[in-house]
């Protein structure tokens, strides 16, 4: 037998190996998370349903218990997570992990032999009511000239309108997604938020008017 010949044998060989041990590790890892897979940083690999849903209540539980720093020009609040009723997407995160890896066909035999990392980013969801409300707490304390829509006060027994302007506020189209960006953060526990001028939606003559 000329060498070339035992050389694709042996080459024949070897890529059998391969494609068995692939083949024998897909269906041992069976509703298994795949070696090399991680949740927020967390290693879950060859961890199975019930075990992976328990370290996401455990990231979930740390994240938790971590304050957030909310900055608004230059002032910081601390934001308790469950003020906001901060949650993972724990089914979502535990579909994500099982998922990771099992591509079909030639990549997911590359990725193997390639010993690919996969990492699956935390995601999670608030109550954008009760961001709105800590959102209005934050600005009173925290900025210099805040908007204002105007008011109809009552004090010592008079009643007294306050005037609309303009002036500074929360961007609240961004405001939920920045604070949300830093709740799922495990390392980096800071939102800072965007600042914009607002110009009031009611004029003077409306406020006086309803005074």
């Amino acid at each position: 037998m000329s060498w070339s010949r035992k050389l694709a044998f042996i080459l024949f060989g070897a890529a059998l190996l391969l494609v068995t041990a692939f083949t024998v590790r897909s269906i041992v890892r069976h509703g298994e998370v795949l070696p090399g897979v991680s949740v927020g940083g967390v290693d879950v690999d060859r961890l199975g349903r019930a075990d992976l849903t328990e370290a996401i209540l455990a990231i979930e539980d740390g994240l938790l218990a971590a304050p957030v720093s909310v900055v608004i020009e230059g002032s910081s609040f601390p934001l308790d997570p469950t003020q906001v009723e901060f949650t993972l997407d724990r089914d979502a995160l535990v579909a994500a992990a099982l998922d990771a890896g099992r591509r079909s066909g030639f990549k997911q035999f590359a990725d193997w032999i390639t010993s690919r990392h996969y990492e699956v980013a935390l995601t999670g969801s608030l109550s954008e009511s009760a961001v709105a409300v800590l959102i209005d707490e934050w600005e009173a304390a925290g900025l210099t000239e805040p908007a204002c829509n105007g008011a109809i006060l009552y004090e010592n027994g008079t009643v007294i309108a306050d005037l609309p302007r303009a002036g500074r506020r929360v961007d609240r189209g961004t405001a939920s997604a920045l604070g949300l960006a830093a709740l799922t953060d495990r390392t980096d526990r800071t939102a800072i938020l965007d600042v914009v001028t607002a110009t009031p939606d009611l004029t003077g003559g409306a406020v006086e008017e309803a005074r």
